[in-house]
């Protein structure tokens, strides 16, 4: 395969820039088990397939500030967890 290629062969300059719309439309139109949307400015992808009811039901993690990922990952799994 090779080592990828260190600088890429199209403009990553800030100036360019593309409608987050259009990188939600053409997302959409490459993945077809998975599907995109924009909801209060976040980008959103969700399988297509069935869906974990716990990740469609409203959150009830509550604002506080967390230290380390994995406590914050607890915190917000801590419904799934069978125990």
């Amino acid at each position: 395969m090779g080592r990828p290629r260190l600088k890429p062969d199209f403009d990553l300059s800030k100036a360019s820039t593309v409608p987050l719309r259009q990188v939600v439309g053409d997302f959409n139109k490459f993945h077809a088990d998975y599907q995109a949307v924009i909801m209060d400015g976040v980008v959103v992808v969700r399988s297509e397939g069935p869906r974990a009811p716990y990740l469609d039901s409203p959150s009830e993690v509550k604002l506080e500030t967390i230290t380390g990922l994995s406590l914050a990952e607890r915190r917000i799994f801590a419904g799934l967890d069978p125990g």
